[in-house]
């Protein structure tokens, strides 16, 4: 699981994936919260983590960056 902040985009993937909690970055009472809860709370880290993988884990190099890689080698070569 991770503790991101409420800037930008990532936020909502973290929410929508269930992967994670979004706080204010410059509100480390908050920051405290989060880690509290889930340092607190081994079945939500366990959830969160699983969550992460299962949405995070195609979007590894290996997964996304290689085969596009591979893609604009071949049409750079062409037929």
């Amino acid at each position: 699981p991770m503790i991101t902040s409420l800037y930008g985009l990532t936020h909502q993937m973290v929410r929508d994936a269930g992967a994670g909690l979004a706080v204010n970055a410059k509100d480390v009472a908050a920051i405290a919260a989060g880690l509290q809860t889930l340092s607190s709370d081994a079945a939500l880290r366990a959830s969160m983590g699983g969550n992460g993988q299962r949405v995070f884990g195609r979007h590894t190099e290996d997964a996304f960056v290689s085969p596009m890689v591979k893609h604009l080698q071949a049409v750079l070569e062409g037929p």
